[in-house]
């Protein structure tokens, strides 16, 4: 595996306090950058100009909102594991959650949808009912509206 350079540049003084960062991958070199809420993904179009590729909006999390799961790691073969959503008193028990779990590569592996209740139980078997691979997943827990309310890193051991 290749190592990826990270260099720390700074942007014009239009973005103030923005950060800026350098990867060079395998594929091609990418400029990413975030200030106020925004994703900017820049791939390099010739020498010391950025072409932008995409704009991607961050929204903030409600705050207060936690996740934890039980045993982590977890034999998927012998037992589940199970995932618990802490939310505080402000945002009403009722509030819809989704609850998606995702591969290291950033697929969905398993996911439940809208859950009103603030326990998860995963068994380790994707959305077709086969056991996954052992290794680290991603839970991530959105809101109705879209937005990441918590993530969480679950390993799985055989």
């Amino acid at each position: 595996m290749r190592n990826i350079e990270k260099r720390h540049y700074r942007l014009s003084s239009r973005i103030s306090g923005a950060r800026a960062y350098i990867y060079n991958t395998l594929a091609d070199v990418c400029f990413l950058a975030w200030c106020a809420g925004l994703v900017f993904l820049m791939t390099v179009a010739e020498a010391n100009q950025f072409a932008r590729a995409a704009v991607v909006a961050v929204t903030v999390a409600p705050a207060g909102v936690s996740l934890f799961n039980y045993p982590n790691p977890f034999d998927s073969r012998k037992t589940a594991t199970r995932i618990i959503i802490n939310r505080p008193a402000a945002i009403v028990a009722s509030s819809a959650f989704s609850v998606t779990i995702y591969d290291l590569f950033g697929l969905p592996v398993r996911s439940y949808g809208r859950v009103e209740r603030d326990e998860v139980v995963w068994d380790g078997r994707d959305d077709d009912g086969r056991y996954v691979a052992r290794g680290g997943y991603i839970c991530v827990v959105s809101t109705a509206e879209g937005r990441i309310a918590a993530l969480r890193k679950i390993g799985v051991i055989h």
